[in-house]
């Protein structure tokens, strides 16, 4: 039996060592294929440079803006999904509040360069203070690694995003959605609304938990995905023909 290919996208300012529990763990259920944005030049073409390099059929989670480039694979070519899971991450369009928020980290960026911009967005993206301590050298260093026209792109993605709902109610294979109980950036109405719209999705809510959930629940995310990539898929060519 031929193994499932997981493509698994990171968010902003973060490249595959946001993964890096995760990606351990399920590499003995699965091809693991990590995303980094070092080859973003546009926004427009990203998606179909990705999905000219992905297998046939895959699987794919996108954490935080990863899950709005997951949507957007979605949407360009659905057939070829087998299951989708957003952590930390929705479906909403972008609003006037995600264009300003995104608009000052690229000001804060230009001026104070990538340390800042963590510095500072880090304070609401955990619950407790101790995670921040211990995580907050890596996401520094992730965003120093990040080349200024890529981080540009992504805040650019995040204040342009397209709404994501409609591609997403149409899916009928699994959809993960795993959200913190503190999460400021990933309201529980965000998660409810896919609910609602498809009952194919299953959220699971952590409590006590912030932004970041890989690094934050590893090991809990690890077996939620686990289940999640165990659970059967509808036929994609169905899928497909029932969508043109």
């Amino acid at each position: 039996m031929q193994r499932e290919s997981l493509v698994m996208i990171p968010g902003t300012l973060c490249d595959e060592r946001i993964f890096a529990q995760q990606a351990k763990y399920l590499r003995r259920h699965c091809n693991v294929i990590l995303i980094n944005y070092k080859d973003l030049r546009s926004l427009k073409d990203w998606p179909k440079h990705l999905l000219s390099k992905l297998p046939l059929n895959f699987s794919v989670l996108g954490f935080s803006l990863g899950g709005i480039w997951a949507l957007e694979l979605l949407r360009q070519e659905p057939q070829r999904i087998n299951r989708i899971a957003l952590i930390a991450s929705n479906a909403e369009a972008a609003s006037k509040v995600s264009n300003l928020r995104s608009q000052k980290m690229w000001a804060n960026w230009k001026v104070n360069g990538p340390k800042s911009v963590v510095d500072e967005a880090s304070k609401k993206y955990f619950h407790h203070d101790l995670h921040l301590m211990k995580h907050l050298p890596l996401l520094e260093d992730m965003a120093l690694k990040t080349k200024s026209h890529v981080a540009k792109m992504t805040f650019e993605w995040a204040a342009k995003r397209p709404c994501g709902h409609a591609v997403i109610s149409k899916y009928r294979n699994p959809i993960l959605l795993v959200s913190g109980e503190k999460d400021t950036m990933c309201p529980k109405e965000t998660q409810k609304k896919i609910v609602q719209n498809n009952s194919f999705a299953k959220w699971i809510e952590l409590p006590r938990c912030g932004h970041f959930i890989p690094l934050e629940h590893p090991k809990k995310l690890n077996q939620f995905l686990q289940n999640w990539l165990n659970t059967p898929t509808s036929n994609t060519k169905i899928y497909h023909e029932l969508h043109q």
